[in-house]
């Protein structure tokens, strides 16, 4: 895992795997607004904050 990836609690282990498909934060944002949008989030790749950014911690 790249070191620039916290490891956090409020994130799954199944998220983290799905976050490591990302090189950049806006790969993961098109996905995220591809798969339905923050309000939706069925990846949880905008975490608990809930601010519609997804994979904030990536480039």
């Amino acid at each position: 895992m790249p070191s620039s990836i916290p490891v956090t609690a409020h994130f799954p282990y199944w998220a983290i795997n799905l976050l490591m498909r990302f090189d950049t934060h806006q790969q993961a944002q098109d996905f995220l607004i591809a798969a339905g949008g923050s309000e939706s989030d069925p990846h949880r790749l905008d975490g608990n904050d809930n601010d519609g950014l997804a994979c904030e911690s990536l480039p």
